[in-house]
């Protein structure tokens, strides 16, 4: 049988060993089988995927592997994905399939229904036009959005930096997206994504923040199957409410071999998608068994 392989991201101060926040993710994937291999996150991010990889042997035969690390911009992905597939190793999610789940236009026509609305504000010319913007949210009418980019959003500045309480108040939008664009800094992600705010199931506000919290889940999807899903909150009882992944028919359509998706039930009853992510980039909730999850990616890698 051929290897299986598990690429993980080294210590900055001993690259010979894991970095420090995946050491159980480490230990649990070599326990049921996985061959790991380290890289080096800090010169990927500097484009230097060559010295990133340097120390990875070439395989005889192709391999699969699995990325599980830091989150990385889809050209970071696409240029470590071509230097391993020159050593002969393929890692599970082509460049198109990471850039799928991890930018939230290419998979909105897929989820559209099942998801906020959206309003996408592309900046590849880095100029805001807010009488543009302000245009663009009439749909929403007077009801309260959010702001993000395309991956990420400044949650834990709500008031600051996320939520936006009326949708036709353009002072209010300008505020707030000036504040997120301010946070985001260099990190922004391609563009800004104004979202329905959803009202969903409470479970508490953040201690600091005062970010509603819902009884939000996230699964981790691998080859169509659901291999692993937990509460989304740490440490917060969801008393007996159970995700209704098989509502959301639409995951088939996904086009990724391993992805996360979080959903989160309504006030109304119905089951929405919160946001979709790349199985090798994302979060995996405290409550999940690490081995039995390795030992589900194994079995279908």
């Amino acid at each position: 049988m051929s290897e299986k392989l598990i690429v993980f991201c080294n210590d900055l101060l001993n690259p010979n060993k894991v970095d420090v926040d995946f050491e159980s993710e480490y230990s649990a994937a070599i326990q049921v089988g996985f061959k790991p291999l380290l890289i080096s996150h800090e010169e990927l991010i500097a484009n230097d995927s060559v010295g990133s990889i340097n120390k990875i042997v070439r395989r005889e035969v192709k391999t699969k592997a699995i990325y599980r690390g830091w989150i990385l911009t889809g050209e970071q992905y696409k240029s470590l994905y071509v230097k391993l597939l020159d050593k002969n190793i393929a890692l599970i999610n082509s460049p198109q399939a990471y850039e799928h789940t991890h930018y939230l236009p290419d998979a909105y026509p897929i989820i559209e229904a099942h998801t906020a609305k959206s309003i996408f504000i592309d900046l590849a010319d880095n100029k805001l036009d807010y009488k543009h913007i302000s245009k663009s949210l009439e749909p929403f009418g007077n009801q309260p959005i959010i702001v993000k980019d395309f991956v990420k959003s400044e949650k834990h500045y709500w008031e600051e930096a996320c939520y936006i309480p009326d949708a036709s108040n353009i002072e209010i939008i300008k505020k707030v997206t000036d504040k997120f664009l301010e946070l985001r800094g260099s990190y922004l992600n391609r563009g800004i994504v104004y979202r329905a705010f959803l009202s969903l199931e409470p479970l508490a506000k953040h201690a600091k923040s005062g970010m509603p919290l819902s009884k939000e889940f996230r699964a981790f999807f691998m080859a169509g199957s659901c291999i692993a899903y937990s509460p989304y909150w740490n440490g917060i009882t969801y008393d007996d409410l159970m995700p209704a992944f098989s509502k959301l028919e639409i995951l088939s359509d996904i086009q990724s071999n391993f992805f996360t998706v979080d959903i989160a039930k309504t006030t109304d009853g119905k089951w929405l998608i919160i946001e979709l992510g790349g199985g090798q980039v994302s979060g995996i909730p405290e409550n999940v068994d690490l081995k039995d999850f390795y030992c589900q990616l194994f079995k279908r890698v």
